[in-house]
């Protein structure tokens, strides 16, 4: 990558504090970016800003392209007179600052942002700003908005819908159009001010020299709107997938992953000359300053699992023409400013593939102490500098979490060897430091080991589907002394902005 030694903070927009019952793109938004300026942070990495699911995980989405509504702020629908201030007054009592009501933030902004859109429709502002949006927009939004106009009149799963709509038949779509358009402009108006908010938020940060970094995951969601509309794109038979995807027994999972996401027909995605993954990739690009692709080992070879088991261990590695796809890539982008999350069971393809296009690659410091001295996540194994450096990620423990859960092990005490911590009680900055320290061109740390917290901050657990994705941190967590020793470990390891 073409940056310079920096760092960063890792915080997904959910986890802001907020008046809302959820992290948005207003006030707290804006004064986080103060703050990483404040601690000489470079960098704002963010998980994936597409539509969530119900549980909140955004890597389980409708759409590979829409932005997710919930992070709207109400206080700039104020702020841009879409909606009035005493709109504001009225709101549930969230009396759990610290973790998001997915159901009752979602009851209470769908009023808020009904409102906004009567607004919009009765008065003059953003009327030209929209109708651009909508025509550059056009190769995903209108299906989008249909989609989920659809979804909400007859719910549950595309291949159960009839069938005239679940094979989108142009005289069926037309009419459902034309009954529903209202209904339909309304799911457009929603991403239009996602990602006017959004670009707002960017310009701020870039304007003080802090660079976003989006998140890509590789997969999408049986259920989503890019599957209804390019079924031909996926290894389906009929509308059901023949094989879905996972992982193999790992760090993460000792028996294996089975996401149930369908896998792309790659030999038809080549034919189409990568079309969608070009647009997809641009698309967020439009947007943020890096991204991330998540599970990159996904596009060397994919763990395929028949639909018809459970298991994951009764999977197989299914070739992907990844040398091709970022060849393509390369020449539509003009580059490739990409982290390749190059985690799990990674084999010489997958190093040839991320080293062959220059790409960065992840190490992770809660996994370098288990293997002995030739582990690839032990700063002295670093070949290179074109890696980012965590102390973990959005799916580990929280760094103090994780020393806490290790017990008497080896593990441990190899750890301990390694690391050296001054004070066991702050060793959650003896792994920033080391992180801080290593080669790699950019540190990233979660916020959640910069305030030193325990796994009841932990934001996901794999594997698990209740209780991930809804912490938040509160202001108050964040004193000036850690933003002061963030700020002189970030210079003296060279790393400041």
């Amino acid at each position: 990558m073409n940056i310079k030694r920096s760092s960063g903070i890792l915080l997904h927009i959910s986890s802001l504090p907020s008046n809302h019952g959820i992290g948005d793109l207003g006030y707290d938004a804006y004064k986080f970016v103060d703050w990483l300026v404040t601690a000489k942070q470079s960098y704002w990495q963010v998980l994936p800003i597409n539509i969530a699911n119900d549980e909140g995980c955004p890597y389980s989405s409708c759409s590979a392209f829409g932005g997710y509504h919930l992070l709207i702020s109400p206080e700039k629908l104020v702020e841009d007179k879409l909606l009035n201030k005493s709109d504001l007054d009225i709101r549930p009592e969230f009396t759990n600052k610290e973790h998001v009501n997915f159901s009752l933030v979602t009851e209470y902004k769908n009023i808020l942002f009904q409102k906004a859109y009567n607004n919009f429709k009765s008065g003059k502002i953003f009327k030209k700003d929209f109708s651009a949006f909508i025509e550059r927009e056009k190769d995903w939004l209108h299906d989008l908005a249909m989609y989920q106009a659809i979804f909400e009149q007859l719910g549950g799963f595309w291949p159960n819908w009839p069938p005239s709509l679940k094979n989108r038949e142009t005289k069926s779509l037309e009419k459902f159009y034309k009954i529903n358009q209202d209904r339909i402009d309304y799911h457009k108006f929603l991403q239009f001010i996602f990602f006017y908010q959004w670009d707002e938020l960017r310009r701020y940060a870039n304007a003080r020299k802090v660079k976003l970094i989006g998140d890509i995951p590789i997969f999408v969601s049986h259920s989503s709107m890019d599957v209804w509309k390019n079924p031909e794109m996926f290894k389906l038979t009929g509308d059901l997938p023949y094989v879905v995807t996972g992982a193999p027994p790992d760090d993460f999972s000792p028996m294996g992953q089975r996401w149930g996401n369908p896998n792309y027909d790659w030999w038809q995605m080549e034919q189409e000359g990568f079309h969608w993954w070009k647009r997809r990739v641009s698309h967020l690009i439009d947007h943020f300053d890096l991204i991330r692709i998540d599970h990159f080992r996904g596009f060397a070879a994919t763990w395929e699992i028949p639909y018809s088991t459970n298991d994951p261990r009764n999977g197989y590695w299914s070739f992907v023409p990844g040398h091709n796809l970022f060849h393509c890539l390369r020449e539509h982008l003009g580059g490739l400013p990409i982290i390749a999350e190059d985690l799990g069971k990674i084999t010489p393809d997958v190093v040839h593939l991320r080293e062959s296009f220059g790409l960065a690659g992840m190490k992770i410091l809660q996994f370098a102490f288990g293997e002995g001295d030739f582990n690839v996540n032990l700063p002295h194994n670093y070949h290179t500098d074109n890696c980012v450096v965590y102390t973990g990620t959005h799916d580990n423990e929280t760094t103090i979490g994780r020393f806490r859960d290790m017990g008497n092990t080896l593990e441990k005490q190899y750890m301990m060897k390694y690391v050296r911590p001054w004070n066991l009680n702050d060793i959650n900055w003896s792994f920033i430091e080391l992180a801080m320290k290593t080669r790699a061109i950019l540190a990233i740390t979660p916020l959640q080991d910069i305030i030193g917290l325990d796994n009841r901050a932990r934001i996901n657990t794999p594997g698990n589907d209740k209780g991930n994705w809804t912490w938040r941190f509160i202001w108050n967590q964040i004193t000036t002394h850690n933003t002061h020793h963030l700020s002189e470990l970030t210079f003296h390891s060279g790393r400041s902005s």
